[in-house]
């Protein structure tokens, strides 16, 4: 550095002197490119095969293309993430044998969400972190430190603390699927007789149903228009939770809708064999509105009951089992 000058700016100096090497705008496009799409952009490759080297020449050129309008509008950011979210890397689907997938079988922006990106949705979409029984959940209503992705599975699920971890984990090994699976059944368990036991106008998961509503009459006969019911509400399910827009005859739709009606019949049977005795009429504690969310108790003797315990069709417990396999889906564990 020249000391005439840069005495006192010589940061600014260095700043310069970085920005001006071409592997600058490279260096700036990779780290784009991982945190958009959650890959690293791909090395040439050594000995590999055609479609290996075709895929690292397309992926090349498309990149040089847009790192060039990077640094011909002045290095600014929002003309490279621009670039790279309208490129086919970003928006790419329906690859078949005859566009290439086999030299593009790593295409896309998929990539598995951290533990606070994911802490993140289950807050926006369920209005409630991942933390424990909603009768509790008031006790750590001020803290903003209680979710379990924020705490105790935070570095199990890839997570890093800047200090001895730095390095996510973006493959999930099966301790993290085992905790995906948890975490979808207990989420169930906690947001479907929360969301029931709300007002219909404040409910996010049921706008079209509710938690009497069986699709068997009184004669044990289906009703049609309940059946028509449930099933507009697993459509909206799969598109709240997964961003699916499904139609009512698609085969994904009615995989869910038979997850359900066989979750309900098990759960009727097994009624049905206990008399309807009362530890299998209820539901778990853990699962019950016995309090708000600020702590108060929803029984007033003499006064009001609203609370949430009860489920002698079985339909609250078969909502879970739809909900739960919602959330444990890859659409909702990645971005």
């Amino acid at each position: 550095m020249p000391l005439a000058g840069n005495i006192d700016s010589s940061e600014r100096w260095l700043a310069g002197k970085i920005a001006a090497d071409p592997k600058f705008p490279r260096a700036v496009t990779r780290m784009l490119v991982n945190g958009l799409t959650g890959k690293e952009p791909l090395d040439a490759p050594m000995n590999g095969t055609q479609a290996q080297l075709d895929a690292y020449v397309a992926e090349r050129t498309l990149l040089n293309a847009v790192r060039a309008e990077f640094v011909r509008d002045n290095y600014n950011l929002k003309t490279l993430v621009r670039g790279i979210l309208l490129s086919p890397y970003w928006r790419a689907q329906g690859l078949t044998a005859a566009t290439g997938a086999s030299a593009h079988q790593l295409t896309g922006s998929s990539y598995l969400l951290a533990p606070e990106q994911l802490d993140r949705k289950i807050l926006s979409l369920l209005g409630f972190e991942w933390r424990g029984s909603l009768d509790s959940y008031y006790k750590d209503v001020t803290s903003d430190y209680t979710s379990k992705l924020n705490t105790t599975y935070h570095q199990i699920y890839g997570g890093i603390n800047s200090d001895s971890v730095t390095t996510r984990l973006r493959t999930p090994n099966g301790m993290m699927g085992a905790m995906q699976l948890r975490m979808a059944n207990e989420l169930a368990c906690y947001a479907v007789p929360h969301d029931f036991w709300l007002p219909a106008n404040k409910r996010r998961l049921f706008l079209f149903v509710d938690h009497t509503m069986s699709p068997y009459d009184a004669s044990g006969q289906l009703n049609a228009s309940v059946m028509l019911r449930i099933r507009d509400n697993l459509q909206y399910l799969h598109k709240y939770l997964l961003g699916e827009e499904l139609s009512l005859q698609s085969a994904e739709l009615a995989a869910t809708e038979q997850l359900f009606m066989a979750a309900l019949n098990r759960g009727r049977q097994l009624i049905r064999d206990s008399g309807a005795e009362w530890s299998m009429v209820r539901l778990q504690s853990d699962c019950d509105r016995t309090r708000d969310l600020q702590g108060v108790e929803l029984y007033q003797k003499s006064v009001s009951d609203t609370r949430l315990m009860e489920d002698r069709q079985f339909v609250i417990r078969a909502w879970m089992a739809v909900v739960a396999y919602l959330l444990a889906d890859y659409k909702f564990l990645y971005s």
